[in-house]
């Protein structure tokens, strides 16, 4: 007759398994908050997307300024191409520098030197507003705390008596929005579209400015409207043709250059609705955050920001 023995564990050995436990739930707690980051980025792709999607068949131009060129390199034509068409590329007569990585919002950027600087992106007619709606959205960073001369963002006519077209920049000594607008009506219409101090330095900014032919030009910073400041322009319904070139970094070729970085320009023949310029913020805050251009704490704060001012 053999001899059972009944044996129980150690406490060691519970200690062993209680440790082994602990740490494989410790994996997975990890694990479990990468897939939560990762759905939170998913969603705000899918805001991105949907912006896009939403407006497809209002989307004439789209410059994400993603091409070949190496970090610190002249900008080419093939930095400048209309991502959403083959019409209205650019040119770099005075080529910006292209920046990637952690200095852009995604992808590559380009810096201004606020000397000379500019794209040209022609006068081709799909450009021109028409008798109907635009809007603008691009992201900037400006260098300089407050700008000692005006500094273009988007320039497209406007500015100079019977000039049809819309100019619109960071304004010298204010660092306010600040527009201009005609439809070749005398005086042409100009106003501020932001606050005192609401663009300072070394931040990326969304800026999306809507215009409203039958009402007025509204502008959205981070995607807050800026409540009090904008352009009524109800009354110059005529056809806005845009003759003069669309620019981005100068309104002409040797005036008002912009001092900072810009990414992600677009241009639709359509108002964008207020929820829509808040995806897209929302969006390019989580590009920002995969990049490692802005940490958590940014992150969320401007997250708060916005949500605060609803």
């Amino acid at each position: 007759m053999s001899n059972l023995f009944k044996r129980a564990f150690t406490l060691i050995e519970l200690l062993v398994v209680i440790a082994i436990i602990g740490i494989l739930s410790g994996l997975i707690v990890v694990s479990m908050g990468g897939v939560t980051e990762k759905a939170s980025i998913a969603k705000s792709q899918v805001f991105s997307n949907s912006l896009k999607n939403s407006l497809l068949l209002n989307l004439v131009s789209e410059w994400k300024f993603d091409g070949s060129t190496a970090d610190g390199g002249a900008a080419t034509v093939n930095d400048v191409l209309n991502n959403w068409s083959s019409l209205n590329n650019g040119t770099v007569s005075y080529p910006p520098t292209v920046k990637t990585g952690s200095n852009c919002v995604s992808g590559s950027c380009l810096q201004f030197d606020g000397v000379d600087d500019y794209v040209d992106f022609g006068s081709n007619a799909s450009l021109s507003m028409g008798t109907g709606d635009a809007t603008v959205s691009l992201w900037v960073k400006f260098d300089n705390a407050i700008p000692t001369q005006i500094e273009t963002l988007v320039a497209c006519g406007a500015g100079a008596a019977g000039q049809d077209g819309y100019w619109c920049f960071r304004n010298n000594g204010t660092s306010r929005l600040h527009c201009y607008f005609s439809d070749g009506t005398i005086p042409v219409l100009q106003g501020y579209l932001s606050g005192s101090g609401s663009l300072v330095a070394n931040n990326w900014y969304n800026i999306v400015i809507v215009f409203d032919r039958d009402s007025v030009i509204q502008a959205y910073i981070n995607g807050a409207k800026q409540t009090g400041y904008s352009l009524i322009i109800s009354g110059q319904p005529a056809i806005v043709q845009n003759g003069v070139s669309f620019k981005v970094g100068a309104w002409s070729s040797s005036a008002h250059r912009l001092l900072g970085k810009m990414d992600e320009v677009r241009l639709y023949n359509a108002a964008m609705p207020t929820s829509q310029i808040k995806e897209q913020y929302y969006a390019g805050l989580n590009k920002m955050l995969n990049s490692g251009n802005i940490d958590k704490e940014e992150y969320v704060s401007r997250i708060n920001n916005l949500i605060s001012q609803k």
